[in-house]
């Protein structure tokens, strides 16, 4: 089961109306549930963030059936992240209160399969952004990755506190994810190289095109 846009969009199109109201839940249920994330927020313009995180949202699904243009933008907010300390633990604070905030607002329209593609999409998303996080610290290239048609990602409970409900639980790739992720790497390094190849390639021709005939025989011998 893969994800399913129109679904994500549909329930989207209810939050957009009272998106100033989901968002302030979001912030609410985040900071009550984990008291340690006020510290990312103590000398934030929360008015400003708030509008950011819902710009956020809409670029997001908007482009989620552009995975290349959804990738950067996620690498890129993953690598602003990681300039300001967040860690991998901190997106299932995120996706978990993001979560509550939405099922609290749709009410009978978060059905389970809205849950199911709301999961795998913050999953998709929050992978992303872990990776854009560590090109910040480590340098390393980007990837690109689009949603998988593959079996879906797991809300793994790893919690005690949250071991019984559904929407408390740590996020957790499968292993058909992972090597999903581990075939786009290999698929976009090898592109890397190939580029670099087709670069040295047309410099040495344009190179050639500029020498004479002798040039070339003194060359080659």
């Amino acid at each position: 089961m893969g994800i399913n846009i129109k679904v994500i969009r549909s329930s989207f199109d209810l939050v957009k109306p009272i998106a100033s109201i989901v968002v302030d839940r979001f912030y609410e249920i985040l900071f009550q549930d984990y008291p340690e994330s006020k510290a990312f927020f103590a000398k934030i313009d929360m008015p400003k963030q708030k509008s950011a995180l819902i710009a956020a949202l809409v670029t997001a699904i908007d482009n989620l059936d552009n995975p290349d243009q959804l990738t950067r933008f996620l690498l890129n907010l993953g690598e602003s992240h990681g300039h300001y300390g967040v860690e991998d633990h901190h997106y299932n604070w995120v996706g978990l209160s993001l979560m509550k905030s939405l099922k609290q607002s749709l009410l009978e329209a978060w059905t389970q399969d809205v849950e199911y593609q709301w999961a795998e999409v913050y999953a998709i998303m929050a992978e992303a952004m872990k990776a854009g996080a560590k090109r910040s610290k480590s340098n390393v290239r980007s990837i690109h990755r689009e949603p998988s048609s593959g079996a879906p990602n797991r809300l793994e409970a790893k919690n005690e506190k949250h071991r019984d409900a559904p929407l408390e639980s740590e996020w957790a790739l499968t292993d058909s994810a992972k090597l999903h992720i581990r075939s786009l790497v290999e698929e976009v390094f090898d592109g890397l190289v190939k580029k670099e190849i087709s670069i040295c390639v047309d410099n040495y021709m344009q190179n050639l095109e500029k020498m004479t005939l002798a040039d070339i025989i003194k060359k080659a011998m």
